[in-house]
Order: structure tokens, then C-alpha cells, then sequence
């Protein structure tokens, strides 16, 4: 028996006389050792006593038939000593045999079992590799002569092994030695550059022998140390109206961090409301797809007959931006925003507003809206100075809405582009002191030299410039 714990002592009553047992009498003055805590009994027996002295009596037990008790007691110690227990039973009805009426049982005291927990981890994913959760085992007092053993697995819970996120384990009869206190349990988690949410997975202790299982889980945490950073960086409206450059409202977002978004795991949204109205639901959720450094991500919206098509979108929606004046906000998760937008919600990863009338917005003053209907630039690079070299590049009827890189990744000059009202070429004016070639910039399909149906031009790595 185990300090502390219950035991129950069974005794079996039978008559194997030829007469029926009269007035029969169950006697058992329990030891100190333990202290009484329930009686009970099956034949008709009355159970009865005062303290640790119990008796169960019976009005008679027929020729051949038994009885049994059952007597529930809390065992007190001291551990390692043998506790004797011995009932005794008698009846008005003379007996041949009094040999067998009594029954003694001797039962070792053993110390409490130790209690058996696992503590939880939380471990920094890194950018690349992988680095260690370490899980200890522990046991309140140390472990019995016999030792303790276990199983021990891991768990899928937001973090999952077949997405990557670690390497899973399973052990099986593990042991803690007699004596000792404490087990290692390592898991693999894998690093990347994903922003997400924090995620967690489990560790498991069953088959737990040689303690009393307290706390069986572990939590493991995989920490998010990946950034996003991403900014809208164009906005267009008045899509199909007329005049217009192109059929469909667009927000374009750029990922100018060094992480990849992942939109599945880190929902955002691009939420619209009228120049002095408040936000409600108009709103794109974004839920699928991935960003990863440097890359844009187009979200084009409603639209009309008049101009040219946009490129393929990776997201679309139905908001009808005001051509003249409104707001537009890159927001990290799908909750909508309220009010007019000012002063910006924590979870506003981006702001617009835009034309004079616009009651909110993140830059000094709202962006213009221009009358050519062009995209609003909402990132621009540093403003040059535009003092020195002029560039022609040899590019006919650029459209309005370009994007140009320069192609040496050691200089990052300011850099703006400009349409020539007579030639009908690309003009690149770059800051400072760079003495650039034609041969410097390399064009992308569908843009060729001297092409007549342009679209859009991505003229390689660093800082971005729109018409």
C-alpha cells in the first residue's frame, strides 16, 4: 500500500457446515496504520463499529453459500513497515471447524508514488537550419528501486509535421532510473522566413508506470521571429470611367521586407472608404497566396469599359473607389475597420488617403488625384535632386503605369522615369554620380525594344518609380 492512497480489504465469508449459520459475526479491528473509510457487504450483512473497530453481522448464511466484505481503508504510514490486519468471524450456531475462522493479511507501506509532469517550450524559429526544443520530464521525489517508465510522443496541434514546421518523435519504455529525478526529451523545429502566427505542437507521456501522472502534456511554441513588412505601393481609381487609362480599380502591395507573407497562415485585408466617410465593409480579404521579398501583389477591384485591362491579378474584389478622394488601407487580418480611419488602428500595416477632401491619412498631406487619372505612387524613393545624367532608353509608348529598377544592385540612386511628348521614348534621370548605358537596363516579356504594346516594364532589383 501507498501512503496516502486507499486500500480495500476483501474478506470471503462462507458456511461449509450441514446447517444454516445463525446470528453470524464478522469481527475486524483494523490496525493503526490505516484509518477506516467505508464498509460494505453483499448476503444481507449490517455493516457497524466505532472508529477503526468494524463489525458486519448477519441474521444467518444458509449451508453452502458465502458472503463477501468489502472494507475500504487510507493507508498512514510509516513506508517501509508491514502492516497486519485480522478479522475474525463467530456465530450462534456451533461450528466443527473453528480453525478456519479467522484471516490475516500482511501488506507492505511504500513511500507516495513521485508525480510525473513534462514543463513547456517555447523555442525561436530562426531564419534557416533548425534549433532544439528541449522538454524535461520531472518527478516530484526520486524515482522508486523499480524506476518509472513511459511512452513519449510528439503531437500535431497549429504547428504540423507534415507542413514542416518540426521533425516528429515517438519513444517508447523510457526510464528514469531509481534514485534520479529528471528525462530530456529533444524536438527538431525547422527554421524559415515565413511570417506567421506563433505555433504550437504537443508532447505526450502515456503508459506511465512507477509514478502518478500529473501533468501529461507539454506545449511546445514555435515563436515567429519573421517581420512582415508590406506597403501599398499603388493605388488607382476611377477604373472604366471615362477617359480612363485602365477598366478596373486596382490597390497594388508591395513586400519590401525580408520575410515571405504567407496569407494563408497571416490573413490581411484592403479596406476602402469615401473620402470623409467611415470604414465598414468594403473590403477585400486576403487569404491565399504568397508574397516573398520584393515581390507585388495585385488586387484589382470593380470596373468598367473604358481602357486597357490590367495584367492578371492575384486577388480581386468588388470595391468602387471614388475616382477624386477617398482611403485605402492595407490592414493585417480581416476585421473591419471603423470610423474614419484616424488615428490608424494597430493593425493598419499601410495607409492611403487621397485628393483634398480625404479626412485620413498616414503620408504629411493626402495624395493628389491626379487629372490624367494615373496611379497614385504611395511609395516613392528618395526625390532626386535631378542634376545630372539623362538616359533614353529604347522603349516606344511606355504605359503610364511603370515600374523601373535599376540593374546594378550596389547603387541604389533615386531614379525617375518621364514620357516624352515628341520621341515617344522612356527617359530614366538617375542620382547621383552614375553614367549609365542603354545596356544597363534589360527589359522582361512582354516588353521589347521598340515594342508597341506595352503594358507594364520591370527593369530589375531596387528602388521603384511610377508614372
Amino acid at each position: 500500500m501507498t501512503i496516502g492512497a486507499n486500500v480495500t480489504y476483501t474478506l470471503t465469508l462462507t458456511n461449509n457446515g450441514a446447517a444454516d449459520a445463525q446470528n453470524v459475526t464478522v469481527a475486524d479491528n483494523l490496525p493503526a496504520a490505516v484509518t477506516f473509510v467505508s464498509c460494505g457487504s453483499t448476503g444481507g450483512g449490517a455493516c457497524d463499529g466505532f472508529g477503526n473497530n468494524r463489525t458486519v453481522t448477519f441474521l444467518s448464511l444458509a449451508s453452502g453459500s458465502s458472503a463477501s466484505i468489502t472494507l475500504v481503508v487510507k493507508a498512514n504510514g510509516p513506508a517501509g513497515t508491514t502492516v497486519t490486519n485480522m478479522a475474525t468471524v463467530s456465530s450462534a450456531t456451533p461450528d466443527s471447524n473453528t480453525g478456519n475462522n479467522s484471516a490475516i493479511a500482511n501488506t507492505f507501506v511504500q513511500a507516495p508514488l513521485p508525480g510525473l509532469s513534462i514543463n513547456d517550450v517555447a523555442t525561436n524559429e530562426t531564419n534557416s537550419g533548425t534549433t532544439t526544443s528541449s522538454f524535461t520530464v520531472s518527478l516530484s521525489a526520486p524515482a522508486p528501486f523499480a524506476g518509472v517508465t513511459f511512452d513519449i510522443a510528439t503531437q500535431d496541434d497549429t504547428a504540423t509535421a507534415a507542413g514542416g514546421d518540426y521533425v516528429p518523435k515517438s519513444l517508447t519504455s523510457q526510464t528514469i532510473s531509481s534514485g534520479q529525478q529528471t528525462y530530456t526529451f529533444e524536438v527538431t523545429v525547422n527554421g524559415d522566413t515565413l511570417v506567421e502566427f506563433n505555433e504550437t505542437f504537443l508532447v505526450n507521456l502515456t503508459n506511465v508506470s512507477g509514478a502518478t501522472a500529473v501533468d501529461s502534456q507539454g506545449l511546445g511554441t514555435i515563436q515567429n521571429d519573421d517581420n512582415a513588412n508590406l506597403v501599398i505601393s499603388q493605388v488607382y481609381s476611377g477604373g472604366g470611367n471615362t477617359s480612363a487609362q485602365f477598366t478596373h480599380d486596382f490597390v497594388e502591395i508591395f513586400n519590401r521586407g525580408a520575410s515571405s507573407i504567407s496569407f494563408a497562415a497571416t490573413p490581411y485585408s484592403v479596406q476602402y472608404a469615401g473620402a470623409t466617410a467611415s470604414f465598414g465593409s468594403s473590403k477585400v480579404d486576403l487569404t491565399s497566396g504568397t508574397m516573398a521579398p520584393g515581390q507585388y501583389f495585385l488586387v484589382q477591384l470593380s470596373g468598367g469599359a473604358n481602357g486597357a485591362p490590367l495584367p492578371t491579378p492575384d486577388a480581386s474584389g468588388s470595391i468602387a473607389m471614388a475616382a477624386t478622394a477617398g482611403k485605402v488601407a492595407l490592414v493585417t487580418g480581416t476585421a473591419a475597420l471603423t470610423g474614419s480611419g484616424c488615428p490608424l488602428a494597430a493593425t493598419v500595416a499601410d495607409f492611403v488617403g487621397y485628393g483634398t477632401t480625404a479626412n485620413c491619412f498616414e503620408a504629411p498631406v493626402a495624395h493628389p488625384r491626379p487629372a490624367t487619372q494615373r496611379p497614385i505612387l504611395a511609395r516613392p524613393a528618395a526625390a532626386p535632386t535631378l542634376t545630372t545624367t539623362r538616359l533614353t532608353s529604347w522603349c516606344r509608348r511606355p504605359s503610364r503605369g511603370i515600374r523601373v529598377h535599376h540593374l546594378t544592385t550596389a547603387v541604389r540612386a533615386p531614379l525617375r522615369i518621364s514620357q516624352s511628348t515628341t520621341s515617344q521614348s522612356l527617359k530614366a534621370i538617375v542620382e547621383p554620380q552614375w553614367q549609365p548605358s542603354p545596356s544597363a537596363f534589360r527589359l522582361q516579356p512582354p516588353w521589347t525594344p521598340r515594342s508597341t504594346l506595352l503594358r507594364r516594364t520591370t527593369l530589375r532589383q531596387l528602388p521603384t518609380v511610377i508614372m
